[in-house]
């Protein structure tokens, strides 16, 4: 599954930055990317509640957020991270573009941009799921709407 998360810059404007993750040998998790502390902060919230369902806290990954063009900062990218870590080898057949912030307790909190965000889901042809916190959906939305990460069905990935 690929999966990308979007911005949207302090001057508004709008781009998309795919999320790579490999595992590694390691002592630690490596975090690369042109990115801020917030979004940081988001990958080690996403790391930590992959662990707690997984029960595996000796694996470690390398996380990458490509576009180096771009600064990509702030707490949105949450969910994506999680999700990409769920799915990592598998669903082929999927291109999302993901949004929305985690707590830790699994919780998907509203995110800003969300406009700009669906838009860019509509206009561009690569992706074919778009998956966002409930708390964002408005009437005529396409995509996936949720409030906590449990309430994707994740073994038969039946997105809307």
């Amino acid at each position: 599954m690929k999966v990308f998360a979007a911005g949207v810059s302090e001057d508004g404007e709008i781009a998309y930055f795919e999320i790579q993750i490999v595992p590694i040998f390691g002592e630690k998790d490596l975090i690369t990317g042109y990115i801020g502390e917030s979004l940081v902060d988001s990958t080690l919230l996403a790391l930590t509640l992959y662990r707690i369902r997984k029960n595996d806290w000796n694996q470690k990954f390398h996380i990458h957020f490509s576009n180096s063009e771009i600064f990509k900062n702030g707490p949105s990218a949450g969910l994506a991270i999680y999700v990409k870590l769920v799915f990592l080898n598998s669903l082929n057949k999927y291109t999302a573009l993901i949004t929305g912030e985690l707590d830790l307790h699994g919780r998907v909190i509203e995110v800003g941009g969300i406009s700009q965000k669906y838009e860019l889901y509509l206009h561009e042809n690569m992706f074919n799921k778009f998956l966002a916190p409930i708390d964002n959906f408005f009437e005529g939305m396409e995509g996936t709407y949720i409030q906590h990460i449990d309430d994707i069905n994740w073994e038969g990935m039946e997105w809307n």
